[in-house]
């Protein structure tokens, strides 16, 4: 069965304020912690061993291609 409208408005609501309130104590973890250059690197290594999304295009190509869309949606509309 699934949750009426003003079921499903406060479970959106519900996750808003527990996105907050995770994001706060995240951000507090954080500045709790000690700047670790093994850490960093150690994250920096995983990014350069995750192949690129392919759905994603190559970078300046694709920046291109969706302020083009943006641009089109924004100003050329029928």
């Amino acid at each position: 069965m699934r949750p009426s409208r003003e079921e499903q408005k406060r479970l959106v609501l519900r996750r808003a304020e527990t996105e907050r309130i995770l994001e706060r104590i995240r951000g507090e973890e954080l500045r709790g912690r000690e700047f670790s250059v093994e850490e960093v690197d150690a994250v920096l290594q995983l990014g350069d061993n995750v192949p690129p999304d392919p759905r994603n295009g190559e970078g300046m190509i694709e920046m291109q291609r969706l302020f083009t869309e943006l641009y089109r949606r924004k100003y050329l509309r029928d």
